[in-house]
């Protein structure tokens, strides 16, 4: 089982040095994404959208099945080890966790709080 750490990231099963889920590019997208919904979302919705997102950021051209899989085997269940996104009971919808939602007020009040740069 992963471990949250104080510097934000978890310890890997393997006891190696900490990984921190929100480094992730498409971590980060999923979380943002399932933040944004108020109902559990599904993976298959989750996918089309990080597609499309993907599309206009690089070029590596991944199939709609392989961005579902990576979702559902790699980044969900690393979001979900940290604490920052839930599962329905039957395992196919997700939706943010109240520490996820708690996590994006504060990152809100800061930036809200940070003057900007000129």
């Amino acid at each position: 089982m992963h471990k949250f750490t104080e510097a934000g990231g978890f310890d890997g099963q393997d006891g190696s040095e900490n990984e921190t889920v929100l480094t992730d590019d498409r971590c980060r997208f999923a979380l943002y994404d399932l933040i944004s919904h108020f109902h559990p979302v599904p993976v298959y919705d989750l996918a089309d959208r990080l597609l499309a997102w993907e599309r206009t950021r690089n070029d590596e051209r991944l199939t709609f099945e392989e961005v579902q899989e990576r979702l559902r085997d790699d980044h969900l269940p690393a979001l979900q080890s940290v604490g920052l996104v839930e599962t329905t009971t039957n395992g196919t919808r997700y939706t943010a966790s109240r520490r996820a939602l708690d996590f994006e007020s504060t990152i809100r009040e800061l930036e809200a709080d940070t003057p900007a740069e000129e």
